[in-house]
């Protein structure tokens, strides 16, 4: 019985953290069609009407550099991980890639979500600046 228990009680726990919905009322808000910066392991709320999205990067990574000497320039591919949510049932992880054309990740995502589709665009990305500049992507959000 001990064996039986453990795993339902993890698969009900599991259960009830994803469906818990988070308060997005503090987080910084925007609009969709308004580009905006997101930091990384920010949360961003992009809202409009009725209807929320949350978005926040998870990891910036150059692309395509590992094992080159010297170091990658400036102008090489940046990837970003970005992690999206409707505080619903949508949540989903993707890879966008800001110079990597055909060979990598998009620059955009289409998302279908309900009656709406959506596609998020990296616009930008700047690393950190100074001791305290911390690395930010610039995104936009459209209704299509």
């Amino acid at each position: 019985m001990k064996q039986l228990f453990c795993p339902i009680l993890i698969l009900l726990s599991c259960t009830y953290l994803s469906c818990k919905k988070e308060d997005i009322s503090k987080l910084r808000q925007t609009t969709f069609d308004a580009p905006f910066e997101v930091t990384l392991n920010e949360k961003v709320a992009v809202k409009k009407d009725d209807y929320a999205l949350t978005a926040m990067i998870k990891n910036i990574s150059e692309y395509g550099c590992e094992g080159k000497n010297p170091p990658c320039d400036e102008q090489d591919k940046a990837v970003v991980r970005i992690e999206l949510s409707d505080n619903r049932k949508f949540h989903a992880e993707s890879l966008l890639c800001l110079g990597c054309a055909e060979d990598g990740p998009p620059e955009s995502l289409v998302l279908h979500l309900d009656d709406k589709t959506l596609t998020v665009y990296l616009l930008d990305i700047k690393p950190a600046t100074g001791s305290a500049g911390a690395p930010y992507v610039q995104l936009s959000i459209k209704e299509n």
